[in-house]
């Protein structure tokens, strides 16, 4: 894959890796004809990094049409709170609930040493779904076990799998 500036990378066309930083989770930004889908969004400290990494694609944050969490814990769903002011945030319904309950056992801020700002997710979704982004098209798999609303995203024509914590380089959570 062709590196865009070394903290994003094109991996398929209109399929982006966002590196993680500052201890954030790495995320994803899937860019159809039609739409732009971000998946997961890092900490709340991580929005000016991600907001830079946008922009080395072409984007801003008023430019995304849909905020994907695959699931609930801080390092992936921190920035939504300021990324919910541009456009819609999604999040498989046990996932949607325990946000909205602000549990830190099931968050993880103090793991992070962060705070989750309140927000509401404002798409819920069900194992299933289908994300159509123009010439892409993202599959929702509940699969549950890093947490209960933990979801993989699948995109079969170019079968590629956003796994989240589900799988990951150093094994299975």
């Amino acid at each position: 894959p062709m590196p865009v500036h070394p903290r994003v990378v094109e991996h398929f066309p209109g399929i982006w890796q966002i590196v993680g930083a500052q201890r954030s989770a790495h995320s994803y930004l899937v860019r159809g004809s039609r739409r732009a889908v971000r998946i997961d969004c890092g900490l709340p400290t991580a929005f000016d990094y991600l907001a830079g990494c946008l922009a080395d694609i072409g984007l801003a944050p008023a430019d995304l049409d849909l905020v994907l969490l695959t699931h609930e814990h801080v390092d992936h769903a921190g920035a939504a709170p300021r990324l919910a002011a541009h456009c819609p945030v999604a999040a498989h319904r046990l996932a949607a609930n325990k946000l909205a309950l602000r549990d830190e056992f099931t968050m993880m801020n103090r793991a992070f040493a962060t705070d989750l700002d309140a927000f509401e997710i404002d798409v819920l979704l069900e194992e299933g779904c289908r994300i159509n982004a123009g010439g892409i098209t993202l599959h929702l798999l509940l699969t549950p076990g890093h947490c209960s609303g933990s979801v993989c995203v699948y995109e079969p024509a170019r079968r590629i799998l956003f796994s989240a914590d589900t799988i990951m380089a150093n094994g299975i959570l």
